[in-house]
């Protein structure tokens, strides 16, 4: 269920059952206005994480430095290398920003459970495998 064992017995001990909030934040992040100029630096191989800070920084970032760490090392995984470790002597390919979500094992066991009639058109498409190239 995605919560500790320790919440389940809170859970059991209230007498009336409490829904489970979601995120406040809806998957907003400070870092997403500097996502596309981030992508571009990497991508030119400006991949130094405290030079790409500081920039971000003067055009009014005021997230943290953690934030573009793991962001950056997002981009690295994409290509298939770590932070650090860049192969020299070959060219890398691009990273393509994806702008659509992931899909992760909890939203499709979701795709799989919600009535077909309740889903969007985007989820109606993955749950009938139309989006999905199985080749």
């Amino acid at each position: 269920m995605g919560v500790s064992s320790r919440t389940v017995q809170r859970y059991l001990l209230t007498p009336h059952f409490r829904e489970r909030q979601a995120r406040s934040d809806c998957g907003k992040s400070l870092l997403n206005p500097y996502k596309d100029y981030l992508l571009q630096q990497y991508n030119r191989g400006r991949r130094r994480v405290k030079d790409l800070f500081r920039e971000i920084q003067k055009q009014g970032y005021a997230g943290s430095y953690r934030t573009v760490t793991r962001y950056v090392r997002q981009l690295a995984q994409a290509q298939g290398v770590e932070l650090r470790k860049y192969p020299t002597g070959r060219q890398l390919p691009k990273v393509v920003d994806q702008k659509r979500p992931v899909l992760t094992a909890r939203r499709a066991a979701f795709l799989v459970l919600r009535q077909s009639e309740k889903l969007n058109a985007r989820e109606y498409k993955l749950h009938t495998l139309d989006d999905i190239n199985l080749a």
